[in-house]
């Protein structure tokens, strides 16, 4: 497990959607209904572990979410950021790894406190929801979809199906999603401001201080809202 970076997209990622209201916020936008439905965001919780790989700190950055599902179970929340201007076409293998390594953490603690209170060990696994949110130049255009970075005959990855470990991204494009669009998402302020800066930051079109002008509205939500400790610290 790595300590948390230090990077200023990482400060903004992680001083922003460390808040449960805001991680809340993102998280509701980017999930379904049909799996918003099972989870109770009262008990959404951030933990303070962080599974990206060092050499990466740069060009990533990471939150993980414990959560009670509907039927009162535990699951996990795994958000990454990637900050990295191009795509990675292996990014849902990264992805698989911080995934194995989540599940890895949470079952030596599991099993510790089964030692401890005489409880038998967990026989099973939580569920992790595995969010990527990207503002890479361009879009992202790398596979969401584990099988599809697979390299072989179609006949041959078809008749695998499932022997072979499959899953999906959900995916958050920043430069697909247009400004109106962020704002027609049930968004707390400082989550639509947050995604802003993170969309056009590196946008060499059109001067930043320009952009800001155009987000004074917002950013007076931002204020009345949240108060000027939390606007200065993304900003």
């Amino acid at each position: 497990m790595s300590e948390a970076p230090k990077d200023p997209h990482d400060r903004l990622f992680l001083d922003t959607f460390s808040n449960v209201e805001n991680a809340t916020s993102l998280i509701r936008a980017m999930l379904p209904e049909s799996i918003v439905e099972h989870l109770d965001f009262e008990s959404l919780s951030p933990s303070t572990k962080h599974f990206v790989d060092e050499k990466l700190q740069r060009f990533e950055s990471d939150l993980l979410f414990t959560v009670r599902l509907s039927d009162g179970r535990e699951g996990l929340i795994y958000c990454l950021v990637a900050h990295q201007s191009t795509n990675d076409n292996l990014m849902s293998f990264r992805e698989l790894r911080y995934m194995v390594r989540i599940w890895d953490a949470w079952l030596r603690e599991a099993r510790s406190k089964a030692e401890k209170s005489k409880n038998p060990p967990p026989k099973k696994l939580p569920p992790i929801i595995p969010l990527l949110l990207s503002h890479a130049e361009g879009g992202w255009r790398a596979p969401v979809r584990f099988s599809s970075i697979l390299d072989g005959p179609d006949s041959l990855l078809e008749a695998l199906g499932s022997h072979v470990p499959d899953f999906e991204l959900v995916l958050m494009d920043l430069k697909e999603v247009s400004d109106e669009e962020l704002e027609r998402l049930k968004l707390r302020s400082i989550v639509r401001l947050a995604l802003l800066l993170f969309k056009h930051g590196r946008d060499r079109r059109a001067p930043f201080r320009g952009r800001l002008l155009t987000w004074t509205t917002l950013v007076g939500q931002v204020l009345q809202a949240d108060g000027v400790e939390a606007l200065v610290r993304i900003m």
